[in-house]
Order: structure tokens, then C-alpha cells, then sequence
């Protein structure tokens, strides 16, 4: 491929090369490139050169681009639509953590993240994060993970509880969607109030009887059923509650709360769950019922939960 004096002159810087690895500055040549077009498409072929003198050894490299149009090639079909959305995302642990991270690679342009906790070591069984981040605070660690994945999503951390209806409204004034992922029972009924008040849109998922049952609700557009009267609306089965042994195991050392035992497989498919009923509600298709019950464990004796699958429930249609 090379010509007479390209091919002295590549001889030449390879005999000044110190004998070094392979990507290591040898003082000589380091790198070979081939460039041609075919059919209107670049291709490339990148040598790296390692050793020197008459023992050089030659690798090639692989392509592998870093721009943000190639790599949101790999976000999905509504990275467009997602690039203007935001959202105000409360509760950074395992369920949210991958909710988080997935949105973003999907295109998200704005994610909030709010939570006080830190990680801890026991929650990287779970969690999107690694043993890397332990000691971190969660928001911090998980705006870390969704950087490495999406780097087009701009990212507000809060490492805080909030608890008054006010602070939870300027959280979520400035954003298209509200995400709970906090587990708390509490937490989600104020954050679920304070969102119809101002007329937010908001999406909300759990896990239940030790992770054998997911359930992801909906409230704010047209047609959803605000997520406080539900209780006692019929239309709306409840998730009947299980014996306490089912749900936690002892404490880990050190600590005195009992531990929920949710397998990592369940926390993975609620959280995708999650992200998807959001992307529909942030879209506008709005295809998804106002809430989904996604069992995962079959639950004997207790219809409909019973058998494994999903439960598309808005209304009487079920």
C-alpha cells in the first residue's frame, strides 16, 4: 500500500524507536494509519507498534467513536424527543439508580437526582454503582454512572430529604416528569400531592413481597386516577401484604434495620419497567395504563397474582 519513499521513511522511524510496549511513546513511530473510502463510508486501519529494530511486533486497533451522534445511535428511537425532557427523579438507590442511568442513555437531556443517602457496601449488590463509590453520596455516585454512559444528559444533584410540600414544589417546578423511586411509602404520598397540586405528571415504582412483585403507577395524564384515592377505589386491587420474613432478613453487621431482600433480578426488571412508562408518559403516547403490576414470583392462592405476568390495570380494565 505504500509507496517507495513512504516506505524508507517508515523504515527510518522505525529504527529510532526504543524498544517499549505497545502505546507507549518508543521515540520512533507509535501508530500506523490506513484511510480509504468505499461507498461514501470512511474505514480505517490503526497499527500500534510495539519493541524495535527488526523486533517489532504490530497490533491493530479497532475503531471506536466518541462523538455523541455515534454513541446516541444506541439510545433508542426517542432520543430525539428526549433530548428536550427533564425530569426530577427522588430516591438514587437500586431502583432508582438503573432507572436513572437508563433514562439517560435513552436520550434524556435533564435528570435531577435527589437523595441523601451514601453508598454503602452492601448496596452495590443492587445498586448501578460499584464498590468504587462506597462513602459516596448516592446522587454524586449515580450522576458519575450516567456520565460514563450518556454523556449528553445534564445532571442536578441534591443530596437532600426533602419533606415540605414548598421545597418539594421548587424540585419539581422546572421539570417534565416526576419519578419515585424512593420505596416510602410517605414520601411517595407527598410527592404524589405535591405533583397534582402544581399539575406535574409523575411516575412511581416499587417493589413488593420480597421482590416478587413490581408495580409501577402513573398519575397526571389525561384519563390516571390520582395515586390518593386509589385505596379506596375498587377499580384498584391492592397488593396483599405477606408474613415480615418474606419480605426482610436479619440485619447486616453493624446495622440495625433489617434488610430488604429483593433479588437483583426483580430490581432489573422494575426499574426498566419504570423507564419505560416514563419515556411513554415523556413522549406523549401515553400506551401504558395508569399503573402495571408485574409479578415476577407467583403468589399461590392469592388471584391474580398467581400467576407470573403483567397486570395492565387503568380503570375496570385489567
Amino acid at each position: 500500500a505504500l509507496s517507495r519513499d513512504q516506505r524508507r521513511g517508515l523504515d527510518r522511524a522505525l529504527s529510532r524507536r526504543r524498544p517499549v510496549d505497545v502505546l507507549e511513546r518508543s521515540g520512533g513511530v507509535d501508530l500506523v494509519l490506513f484511510r480509504w473510502d468505499r461507498e461514501h463510508r470512511r474505514h480505517l486501519l490503526i497499527i500500534a507498534i510495539a519493541g524495535s529494530g527488526d523486533d517489532n511486533e504490530m497490533y491493530a486497533l479497532q475503531e471506536g467513536a466518541r462523538d455523541v451522534t455515534s454513541l446516541q445511535l444506541r439510545a433508542g428511537p426517542d432520543a430525539a424527543d428526549l433530548a428536550n425532557r427533564s425530569i426530577a427523579l427522588f430516591g438514587a438507590g437500586a431502583l432508582g439508580g438503573h432507572a436513572a442511568v437508563c433514562l439517560a442513555s435513552s436520550g434524556l437531556g435533564r435528570i435531577r437526582l435527589v437523595d441523601s443517602d451514601q453508598i454503602l457496601p452492601g448496596n452495590v449488590v443492587r445498586h448501578a454503582v460499584g464498590h468504587v463509590a462506597v462513602g459516596v453520596p448516592k446522587v454524586h455516585a449515580v450522576a458519575v454512572r450516567i456520565g460514563e454512559h450518556a454523556p449528553w444528559t445534564e445532571i442536578d444533584r441534591v443530596a437532600e430529604h426533602p419533606t415540605k410540600p414548598s421545597r418539594l414544589r421548587e424540585l419539581i417546578a422546572d421539570v417534565d416528569l416526576v419519578v419515585d423511586a424512593t420505596g416510602n411509602v410517605a414520601a411517595t404520598s407527598s410527592l404524589a400531592a405535591t405533583a397534582s397540586t402544581i399539575g406535574k405528571p409523575l411516575v412511581s415504582g416499587a417493589l413488593f413481597r420480597g421482590g416478587g412483585i413490581g408495580r409501577v403507577q402513573r398519575q397526571g395524564t389525561p384519563g390516571d386516577v390520582d395515586l390518593a384515592v386509589r385505596g379506596s377505589d375498587a377499580r384498584y386491587r391492592l397488593i396483599p401484604s405477606g408474613a415480615d420474613e418474606e419480605e426482610l432478613v436479619e440485619p447486616a453487621i453493624g446495622c440495625s434495620a433489617p434488610v430488604n431482600n429483593a433479588p437483583p433480578g426483580s430490581v432489573l426488571a422494575c426499574s426498566a419497567r419504570i423507564v419505560q412508562v416514563a419515556i411513554d408518559a415523556l413522549t406523549g403516547r401515553c400506551a401504558y395504563p395508569d399503573e402495571v403490576t408485574d409479578v415476577y414470583t407467583a403468589l399461590p392462592g392469592e388471584p391474580p397474582y398467581d400467576q407470573l405476568g403483567s397486570l395492565l390495570q387503568h380503570g375496570n380494565t385489567v
